[in-house]
Order: C-alpha cells, then sequence, then structure tokens
C-alpha cells in the first residue's frame, strides 16, 4: 500500500516538476534565441525542442531521486535517459502538435510547442515511471531475501 502511494506521489510530483521545468526551458530557449542573433526557424525549433525536453528530464529525474542515496551507478544512466527521452518525446510532441492543422480552415487548439513539453513530460515519467516500479520490486526481492523471507 505505501509502495503504491509512494509511486502515485512520485509520478504526479514527477509530472507537475518536469512539466514547470519544461515550460522554464521553453522561455530560457526563446530567451537565447533572442539573444543570440539567430534568425533560423530551424534554430528556434532546435532551441525549443530541446528546451524542453532537457527540463522535463530535469524535472523527472528531481521528483524520482531517493531520500536515502543515489548510487552514481545507476543516477548517472537515468539521468542521461531521462534527457535523451525528454528530447525524442519534445521532437515527437512538436510533429504531433505542427501536423494537427487543417489546411482548409482550423489551426490546433494548443501551440506546437506547448505540444512539445507535453510530449516531453509524458516520455519522461513514463519512462521513469517503469524503472521506478522495477526499482521498488527488486529492493522488495532483495528484503526478502535479506530478511530470510521468501524471495518475491
Amino acid at each position: 500500500m505505501v509502495a503504491t502511494l509512494t509511486i502515485a506521489v512520485r509520478t504526479g510530483l514527477g509530472i507537475l516538476i518536469a512539466l514547470v521545468f519544461s515550460m522554464v526551458g521553453v522561455g530560457l530557449a526563446w530567451v537565447l534565441y533572442s539573444f543570440s542573433g539567430a534568425l533560423s526557424r530551424t534554430t528556434l525549433e532546435v532551441m525549443f525542442i530541446a528546451g524542453a525536453g532537457l527540463g522535463a528530464g530535469l524535472g523527472g529525474v528531481l521528483a524520482w531521486l531517493r531520500f536515502d542515496g543515489n548510487p552514481r551507478s545507476i543516477l548517472i544512466p537515468t539521468t542521461l535517459m531521462a534527457f535523451l527521452l525528454g528530447v525524442t518525446g519534445a521532437w515527437a510532441g512538436y510533429e504531433y502538435g505542427i501536423n494537427r492543422e487543417f489546411d482548409c480552415c482550423a489551426g490546433p487548439e494548443i501551440a506546437p510547442f506547448s505540444s512539445a513539453a507535453y510530449g516531453a513530460v509524458l516520455a519522461v515519467n513514463g519512462a521513469l515511471l517503469v524503472l521506478g516500479i522495477a526499482r521498488k520490486m527488486t529492493d522488495k526481492r532483495r528484503l526478502g531475501s535479506y530478511l530470510g523471507g521468501p524471495e518475491l
């Protein structure tokens, strides 16, 4: 029961923190683009997607950190995976958002960069949820074997 509640709270916090950090990443990308003097739309898109993905990755990892310690052998690959999946999810969300326009009459209800942020949050938190559940199951097996109980 407690493990389920912990995973649910971490997932909710992960979504919230990743969404906030993703939007901050998009804002920082906008500022950097404005002050860099770049003129290309492609540069703007790459900066927005990278900002949304890296922000969501950082936010998701922060929500899933453990209070009792995070070994580097787990933390570094998890963080790199979160950043990679964040950028990939941001790109997929952006492509989905930009292709929702209809030629005849209507545009998308949300901006493509918001779709990028949502895609990044979804990809990062989905992967971290799976890793969190796997880690809980591994810890439960390890604890059962330490206490002399049956392995689950």
